[in-house]
């Protein structure tokens, strides 16, 4: 009998000891929950950058939505284009930037706020969970703005809001070249074919030394092209001189891919169009002026000039 009830004493005690050790580790968690939903919100949204799968911008007339499809970006309305993912994400943390100026309790003047016929509003989706942000009037220092999200109104920065209002122009993808210098394997510009037969080392179809500065420097330079802005979709690629009055490049990659690209333009104006694709593109018009440079251009000056 002594025995059980040392035992049933023994048990007891493990139990206090658990109930214990629980304790210490809930405790300090509840107090967490408790301030957080204590303390005053700060931020109209704090989304998972990583989760957000959509967004809609409703503005001034426009209305686009970018979706990520199979972990890809595209604009998917009022036109299908290819996004650009940096420019993507950069509107996802625009939302998160939306920081608190104020709360409104007057829910009374909410015609004076604007949000009864909102002039904005923006939608994100974090994963399939659905975000509305309704943008009204200006407060009345100028630099705030009347918001709604979730039946709450706020008043936060406008510059943050204006943010958002990207234009399709804004979100498409302006890389579409999609290379690496040390990708080209060989470049023809025009008349003139290059050939790379090491990482700092050239050939050419021109007799003489080529000055290989130069030559990275055009490499370079197709590397970083990117679209300036774009043609009206079912532009004629002949009304910009494409192909009869425009320089050829053609690149012939490492993973044995190629681009073909057709480049035009007069003074100001330059355009670009790569022969797999209807898109024609509003570049830089030093891009082709270097691609206009003659073949004597890329020599030595030891090694004469090229006839």
């Amino acid at each position: 009998m002594a025995a059980n009830g040392y035992f049933r004493r023994l048990i007891m005690m493990l139990l206090v000891l658990a109930l214990l050790i629980a304790a210490v580790i809930a405790i300090p968690r509840i107090r967490k929950a408790i301030a957080s939903k204590s303390a005053p919100r700060t931020a109209i949204f704090t989304l998972k950058e990583d989760a957000v799968s959509k967004f809609r911008l409703i503005y001034g007339g426009n209305d686009i939505t970018a979706a990520k499809i199979r972990n890809t970006w595209r604009i998917t309305s009022p036109a299908n284009y290819p996004a650009d993912p940096m420019e993507a994400l950069a509107n996802i943390k625009n939302f998160n930037s939306l920081a608190i100026r104020a709360s409104i309790t007057n829910r009374a003047l909410v015609d004076s706020y604007g949000l009864s016929s909102p002039r904005m509003r923006f939608y994100v989706w974090e994963g399939m969970r659905e975000h509305m942000l309704e943008a009204g009037a200006l407060a009345f220092d100028g630099e705030g703005i009347y918001v709604r999200e979730g039946g709450d109104m706020f008043v936060v920065e406008a510059i943050f809001v204006e943010a958002l209002k990207k234009s399709i122009d804004d979100l498409r993808a302006k890389d579409f070249l999609a290379i690496t210098a040390r990708d080209v394997m060989m470049l023809t510009v025009g008349a003139i074919t290059f050939k790379r037969q090491s990482r700092t080392n050239w050939t050419s179809s021109m007799a003489g030394t080529l000055d290989l500065n130069k030559v990275f420097e055009l490499v370079q330079g197709i590397e970083q092209l990117r679209a300036a802005g774009f043609t009206p979709d079912g532009a004629r690629a002949a009304d910009y001189g494409i192909p009869e009055r425009a320089v050829h490049v053609l690149m012939k990659l490492e993973d044995n891919t190629k681009r073909e690209l057709y480049v035009a333009g007069d003074g100001k104006d330059a355009f670009a169009k790569r022969a797999d694709e209807d898109t024609m593109y509003r570049i830089d018009a030093s891009v082709r002026d270097m691609l206009l440079k003659p073949a004597s251009y890329y020599l030595a000056p030891s090694s004469g000039t090229v006839r």
